[in-house]
């Protein structure tokens, strides 16, 4: 766990110099998360389906969709006092998501939708495949608010002639907000919608940026 933690932690630390050659995508392509970040956020211990659940999964590329409806699969849920949730996939919403994934909660049987999962079912998409990739199951330790959170809120420090202006967005990248709103000027606003911030990257050059 410690080595994930400090990959994840440089995946996270990326910088930009607007000095150099680069784009917006640039911007947004370092903005993107990977599956280690979700499963990091939530202290996730990968275990086995057999050992979990009494289940035996036959087929492990079974579409999530499908096993969620599975009457046996339920059943073994329910004999571990367990219960399935709504599968969610990422195609849904507007996510920092770096490829498509789908994801099931498994709760407890008096449990509501509100509270933490015990476990949660994870699926990527394999584009080069045109289909959906194995299952893995996951123990959750900690907060699945840190996991939504992770998949669409960022936050981001722009450099610029001496002052730092850090920003941070809960909806995916479409409204940015200044944390230190002391600093706040015509430039730099208290406010930002994604055309604003790529407007004010790409029109002051020599911006630095470290996506957080």
């Amino acid at each position: 766990m410690k080595y994930i933690n400090n990959y994840t932690r440089f995946l996270e630390n990326i910088q930009i110099d607007t000095d150099m050659d680069y784009n917006f995508s640039d911007v947004l392509e370092s903005l993107s998360i990977f599956q280690n970040n979700l499963l990091t956020s939530i202290d996730a211990e990968s275990v086995r389906f057999e050992s979990a659940f009494n289940y035996e999964l036959e087929n492990n590329t079974l579409d999530l969709d499908l096993l969620s409806e599975n009457s046996e699969f339920i059943t073994s849920l329910q004999n571990k006092g367990l219960k399935v949730g709504k599968v969610e996939n990422t195609e849904d919403y507007e996510t920092f998501i770096s490829r498509s994934m789908k994801f099931l909660p498994i709760r407890q049987e008096q449990a509501n939708e509100l509270m933490n999962p015990k476990y949660i079912i994870i699926q990527n998409r394999d584009e080069s495949k045109n289909q959906w990739g194995e299952l893995r199951l996951y123990k959750v330790h900690d907060s699945i608010r840190k996991f939504y959170d992770t998949l669409s809120s960022k936050k981001i420090e722009l450099k610029y002639k001496g002052k730092n202006y850090i920003y941070t967005t809960s909806n995916s990248g479409n409204e940015w907000s200044l944390i230190n709103t002391r600093e706040a000027n015509d430039t730099f606003k208290k406010y930002l919608r994604k055309n604003d911030l790529k407007a004010l990257i790409e029109d002051n050059e020599g911006i630095k940026i470290t996506v957080i």
